[in-house]
């Protein structure tokens, strides 16, 4: 295999990947930051590849994008819909497991009772 070949199969292939990221973030509930990690793509990268595929379709707003997307694929909308809200319980209870660390880290410390009783 001579080095054009190899060039021209990692293209594909970036392509390719480029275009996975482009499609889940369009069809999922994936942040581009969780998305980056995902590919090894930079967050700027992926919402360029983003928005030159919206403007390709035409579209001129990114959430009627979402939205025609989601209403063509019905059946995957509550899926969607439920991994959003579990991501947003996940973070709520991590959330109050810090202030509860903090208020704990707090009372010890200062030796003053900060919970209401």
């Amino acid at each position: 295999m001579n080095r054009d070949e190899i060039t021209c199969k990692r293209k594909k292939f970036r392509a390719k990947r480029e275009r996975r990221a482009v499609e889940e973030y369009l069809t999922s509930t994936e942040s581009l930051r969780d998305l980056s990690k995902k590919y090894g793509m930079s967050k700027s990268h992926i919402w360029n590849k983003v928005t030159t595929f919206v403007s390709e379709m035409g579209a001129k707003d990114m959430k009627k994008m979402k939205k025609t997307i989601s209403e063509r694929h019905p059946e995957d909308a509550p899926e969607l819909r439920v991994k959003d809200l579990e991501k947003r319980v996940k973070k709520a209870e991590l959330k109050a497991a810090m202030y509860d660390a903090m208020i704990t880290m707090a009372e010890k410390e200062l030796g003053v009772c900060i919970r209401k009783k």
